[in-house]
């Protein structure tokens, strides 16, 4: 029967509803779907996060120097400054880089559009394109959401520029 599994199997799941990279935008570190069993019996997919692992007692010398205004971070389970370092230097990825500058230098239009179900729908949309046809595409099905998105393209496109040069134009932004 389709669907059903017997106890001690594994459940199985139909088509994945994404990638696992647009899984682990979701979390901190990385992150997979999984095919398990949802609440209904039935199996479903799930992005499941990896644990963050702890780094223990903080190092006794917790600047990051002149040039950054943050201290030492805990990255990956160990002491690091490398959040000082630029997204698009720490990514390789237009993905990964507009993950990663939401939370830092475009937090607050990233905020500023979470607010906005239309702007959330022109991001979630425009994600996977490779190019501004399909962004356009996007904004066009929702319009009043554009200045929103506009604010928080245009942040992500200054940050992030040679690595979303599909998505921002030879511009950059």
């Amino acid at each position: 029967m389709l669907g059903v599994t017997c106890a001690g199997e594994e459940p199985v799941c139909g088509e994945r509803p994404g990638t696992d990279e647009e899984c682990a935008m979701q979390c901190d570190l990385d992150g997979r779907n999984v095919c398990v069993e949802g609440p209904d019996g039935e199996p479903t997919w799930e992005c499941q996060c990896d644990p963050i692992p702890a780094c223990g007692p903080p190092p006794p010398i917790t600047d990051c120097g002149p040039t950054c205004s943050m201290s030492v971070q805990c990255v990956n389970g160990s002491w690091s400054c490398e959040l000082c370092q630029p997204c698009r230097n720490r990514t390789d990825t237009c993905a990964a880089c507009d993950a990663c500058e939401q939370k830092r230098e475009c937090a607050e239009q990233s905020q500023i559009c979470s607010d906005s179900v239309a702007c959330r729908a022109i991001a979630d949309c425009a994600g996977p394109c490779a190019d501004t046809v399909c962004v356009d595409a996007c904004i066009a099905a929702n319009p009043s959401g554009q200045t929103r998105y506009a604010s928080l393209a245009n942040c992500i496109c200054h940050h992030c520029s040679a690595l979303c040069a599909g998505v921002c134009g030879a511009a950059g932004g």
